[in-house]
Order: structure tokens, then sequence, then C-alpha cells
């Protein structure tokens, strides 16, 4: 615990991350069957990953190829994101 009051991050315990709520997205279970069997390209699976001193990436997968694309962000905003 006072290394996190050394440098100034603060100390969390397992299980205490917040929870977000997806408002207008499609659960995995309900998705087309086209995109689960892997058949086409062109569905990409994205996630974004928050690191140390306030650090994001995206990282973008598609389904069947499994081409994938990393990008660097300046924040975890909306409008950063999307640029």
């Amino acid at each position: 615990r006072s290394h996190s009051l050394r440098h100034g991050r603060r100390h969390t315990r397992k299980g205490e991350r917040g929870t977000i709520n997806i408002v207008n997205g499609t659960p995995i279970h309900e998705r087309s069957r086209n995109i689960d069997n892997r058949r086409s390209l062109g569905h990409w699976e994205g996630d974004l990953v928050s690191g140390t001193k306030n650090s994001h990436i995206a990282t973008l997968v598609d389904r069947k190829s499994r081409y994938t694309i990393i990008l660097r962000l300046r924040g975890k905003d909306s409008v950063s994101v999307n640029q």
C-alpha cells in the first residue's frame, strides 16, 4: 500500500473495478450465425485497453482472418476512439 502512496496511484483491490453497461449493443449470444461461423471477412471485434498514466490503445480484430489493428489513442472518450 505504501508503494501506491509514494507513486501517486490509487490502491484498488480485486473486485473493486466498475462495470460498464453498453446501451445499444447486441449481445454476443444474439449475433448472426454468419458472424459466429467466421465465413466472411469484415466482421470486426474491438476492445479498449487502458494502461498506466492515462495511456490507452484500441484493438480491432477481423473474426475470419484474425487480421489485427492496434491503435494508440489520446484518450478513452468517444471522440478519441472514433478518430
